[in-house]
């Protein structure tokens, strides 16, 4: 297996860099290690060039894409058995208001937003970030509830942020 990364991972597998891969016609497996997978940067065009390769990759340029929509997310992880909160995509704050109860975590469902949330604490907060995230209502949000405490926090493919 190849790993392409332009992170300093500290292994001793074989590393090379993206610039270096997309350059070649590297034929095997291949494990992409990039920190932005997002459509448009370095990380998509690695598995993308991987692909047209013929080559097995991991993340696939799917499963990248997949990763920066809440939505499709969070139904792919309840398909393998992962436990999910509840979660409703809406336009409509009272829609939101009337499922879930404070604080709730909302995040951006359009195709101009990448790894946007805002987290509402009360209805004003609510209104705002729907609107925000929503680009003046006119695409839809994913909302969730914020139950319990938070142990622990772990982020793939995407950021972490104080929540607090």
């Amino acid at each position: 297996m190849l790993v392409v990364s332009n992170i300093d991972l500290r292994t001793n597998a074989v590393i090379i860099k993206p610039s270096t891969f997309l350059k070649s016609s590297v034929r095997g497996s291949i494990l992409n290690v990039n920190n932005d997978y997002r459509y448009m940067k370095i990380g998509y065009y690695v598995s993308l060039h991987a692909e047209i390769l013929g080559n097995k990759v991991v993340p696939t340029t799917e499963n990248a894409i997949d990763a920066y929509r809440p939505p499709v997310m969070l139904v792919r992880a309840s398909k393998s058995g992962t436990p999910i909160m509840p979660y409703l995509v809406t336009d409509s704050v009272k829609q939101i208001m009337a499922e879930f109860s404070f604080p709730i975590v909302v995040f951006a469902v359009n195709p101009f937003s990448f790894n946007g949330f805002q987290t509402a604490k009360n209805r004003t907060a609510l209104y705002r970030a729907v609107k925000s995230l929503g680009m003046n209502y006119r695409y839809a949000v994913c909302a969730q509830p914020l139950r319990g405490g938070m142990v622990s926090v772990k982020s793939f493919f995407g950021e972490c942020a104080h929540l607090g």
